[in-house]
């Protein structure tokens, strides 16, 4: 089965396995700081219309987490926030919002199930 490519926002305060882990089993195709991708933006309107198209999947690590204006958070397929483990679905453009679980059971067919885009 093919999943659709993604834009995934996560807080920062991960650590390098945990993200590791993530990128993994979201078979995310790259991953930069929201700073970056705002630049990748600014140069290309399209950007992130062109990677959702191409299936790729872009994991945006958040500075400020707590900041919903920047980046733009309407831009984010699925927000996501992890913290001892666990990780809680904050926005999820293809399912409903999830309750916490833990990084072992997060896969991209739970993440992206209904391959469509919820209105």
């Amino acid at each position: 089965m093919q999943f659709p490519g993604a834009i995934l926002f996560i807080n920062k305060e991960v650590s390098e396995q945990v993200l590791s882990v993530i990128q993994s089993q979201l078979f995310i195709n790259e991953t930069m700081s929201d700073g970056y991708f705002i630049s990748k933006i600014n140069d290309d309107g399209y950007y992130v219309q062109k990677n959702k198209a191409d299936g790729y999947r872009i994991l945006v690590i958040l500075e400020n987490f707590n900041d919903i204006s920047q980046p733009d958070r309407s831009l984010a397929d699925v927000v996501m926030f992890v913290k001892n483990g666990l990780l809680s679905i904050e926005k999820n453009n293809y399912g409903p919002p999830m309750p916490s679980m833990t990084i072992s059971d997060l896969y991209i067919h739970k993440l992206l199930r209904f391959n469509r885009k919820i209105p």
